[in-house]
């Protein structure tokens, strides 16, 4: 069995602390000054500070939706970083979303530096975060 890149072990430790809920990875793995950058014209997109962003960047997402779903398909590393692919599906009311998204990190000393979450199609993912 090949080891996993470090990174590709930082990113999945995060991957799986989301999912558990579970806050303390999410503040130890991202730099106090990391910026984790979500693009589109919707009330989620912006710029979210440290590992204490992240989690307001995730919590968020969460009390918008009425049901939303994230499921892991990969995890690609470099020594520079990692990207996260995965698909979400959520409903807001009436709207569906199901889309793969990835989260583009960039890493230093075992720790999340930047991050970009980026939507495959993003003025479907706008129609969809955005307000009625």
């Amino acid at each position: 069995m090949a080891l996993e890149h470090p990174n590709a072990a930082i990113a999945r430790r995060l991957w799986d602390a989301a999912a558990r809920g579970d806050p303390d990875p999410v503040l130890e793995l991202y730099a106090p000054h990391a910026v984790l950058r979500a693009h589109g014209d919707n009330p989620l997109a912006g710029e979210y500070k440290g590992g204490a962003g992240v989690l307001e960047y995730l919590i968020r997402a969460g009390e918008m939706v009425d049901d939303l779903r994230a499921s892991l398909l990969d995890i690609y590393a470099s020594d520079d970083g990692a990207v996260t692919r995965y698909r979400t599906t959520a409903t807001r009311g009436a709207k569906r979303l199901d889309m793969v998204f990835l989260i583009v990190q960039r890493m230093e000393r075992g720790r999340v530096e930047e991050a970009e979450v980026i939507s495959t199609d993003q003025k479907r993912n706008d129609a969809f975060w955005g307000v009625d």
